[in-house]
């Protein structure tokens, strides 16, 4: 079983290095290196430059939902084959076959262990004003995953190594009260990182003390609601 993993994962290692330095580049760096004409394929500039981007959208759309290539409606296919294809080989860079699967558990069968083991989960916090769409999926996941270890191991501290710009470290202290360290290389993720941790605190008492009005309010409705009920209805019921 070791041998097909390690197999397994050097053919991913080769398909992947030649494309690091275009996975790994910033949007500035991709326009200022010149890393349109540097690392896309010949074949699938030529299809950028003659096919609608829509139909790119729609093609890429589609085979994230895990629709493959013979499901695909068939102009769609067949106007961007090169481009097509390379999602095909790119989708087929995983862990696959069942001695893969002895080590590799998807996030619904964690989340349904972790449960077993005692852990709760909580309901995500939106931070869709702090970052983008996919970065928010992202910290609310493996939030709730640290924090069920956390959890369930007793561990004192979180050590998020390469923190980046610190969202991941800042949901884990402020969410779910944990002790984190964020370490990152760079001095200006550092910097950003405290920057937005000011901002979420305030955040976070803006949500607390907005969440206990509202249920203050709610308290009030509830409570006038009964006195009415009591002072008017029961005595009319009465008679």
């Amino acid at each position: 079983m070791q041998a097909e993993i390690i197999a397994r994962l050097d053919e991913i290692i080769k398909y992947l290095k030649p494309l690091l330095p275009l996975a790994n580049c910033h949007l500035v760096n991709f326009i200022t290196s010149r890393m349109w004409e540097v690392y896309i394929p010949d074949t699938i500039k030529k299809e950028v430059s003659s096919v609608k981007m829509e139909v790119f959208n729609t093609v890429f759309l589609q085979h994230a939902k895990g629709i493959s290539v013979a499901e695909l409606k068939g102009e769609l296919a067949e106007s961007i084959p090169n481009f097509v294809n390379f999602l095909d080989n790119a989708r087929n860079m995983y862990l696959r076959g069942t001695s893969a699967k002895a080590i590799v558990t998807s996030l619904s069968d964690l989340q349904k262990k972790l449960s077993e083991w005692g852990y709760e989960y909580e309901e995500n916090v939106h931070l869709e004003q702090f970052m983008t769409q996919k970065k928010v999926h992202e910290v609310e996941v493996m939030s709730q995953v640290v924090a069920a270890l956390v959890n369930i191991s007793h561990a004192s501290h979180v050590v998020d190594v390469g923190g980046g710009k610190g969202y991941l470290s800042s949901i884990l202290a402020l969410r779910h009260g944990l002790r984190v360290l964020g370490v990152d290389a760079s001095p200006v993720n550092t910097r950003g990182a405290a920057r937005r941790t000011e901002k979420l605190e305030v955040w976070k008492m803006f949500v607390e003390y907005t969440t206990s009005v509202m249920l203050g309010a709610f308290s009030l409705v509830l409570e006038s609601s009964a006195l009415v009920w009591q002072t008017f209805v029961l005595p009319m019921q009465s008679h």
